[in-house]
C-alpha cells in the first residue's frame, strides 16, 4: 500500500467552510472507498508535509493558472508539475450543466478524476454506448454515450497499479 498525503485548502475569494471541504475530501478519499486503488490517502495540516494539495478555487483563478484560452467549459484542473488540484468552486456548488447527477456523486467524480491525474493518469474514452464511463472521461461536459460514473473502473485501476508499480 502506497501512502499519499494531501492538504485540502480554500482558495482566495471562495466563500466555503474550510473544515467542511476538508471533511468532504477526506470522505471521498477514505480507505473504505479507495482500498482497491493500492493507495492510502492521508490529510495533513501543512503543505510542506503534503504530496499534493487540493484547492477549492474560483473559475477565474483556475482560468489564469490552467488554461491559456478562455475556460468556457468551467472545468477543474490538475497542475501536475506543481502537484496541485484546483477544484472549480462553481462546479462544486452546481455540478454539471450537461447532465444532472446528485452533488455527492459529482463531487466524488471530480475529486477522483483530478487525483488520478496527479497520480499520473491520462484521460480515457467512453468504451461504448450504454457502458459505465471511465472516471477519467471528462464527464463534466460529455458522456459520449456512456453512463455517468464517479468511480474508477477496473481497467483504470490496472493502469494506476502499473504506474505506481503495484502488483
Amino acid at each position: 500500500m502506497i501512502i499519499k498525503k494531501f492538504k485540502a485548502s480554500i482558495g482566495e475569494n471562495v466563500n466555503y467552510n474550510q473544515k467542511k471541504f476538508e471533511n468532504e475530501v477526506v470522505a471521498i478519499l477514505s480507505p473504505k472507498r479507495t482500498k482497491n486503488w493500492g493507495v492510502e490517502f492521508r490529510k495533513v495540516a501543512t503543505l510542506k508535509a503534503a504530496d499534493f494539495e487540493i484547492i477549492l478555487s474560483t473559475p477565474e483563478n483556475i482560468k489564469q493558472i490552467c488554461w491559456a484560452i478562455d475556460n468556457v467549459r468551467n472545468l477543474s484542473c490538475a497542475d501536475i508539475a506543481n502537484k496541485v488540484i484546483f477544484i472549480n468552486f462553481y462546479r462544486w456548488m452546481h455540478g454539471s450543466n450537461f447532465h444532472h447527477v446528485n452533488m455527492k456523486d459529482y463531487r466524488k467524480y471530480v475529486i477522483n478524476h483530478e487525483v488520478l491525474h496527479i497520480l499520473g493518469m491520462q484521460h480515457q474514452q467512453c468504451p461504448g454506448p450504454g457502458e459505465l464511463a471511465p472516471v477519467l472521461l471528462q464527464q463534466t461536459d460529455t458522456l459520449d454515450g456512456c453512463i455517468f460514473n464517479p468511480e474508477p473502473l477496473d481497467f483504470e485501476l490496472d493502469i494506476l497499479h502499473n504506474i505506481l508499480g503495484i502488483k
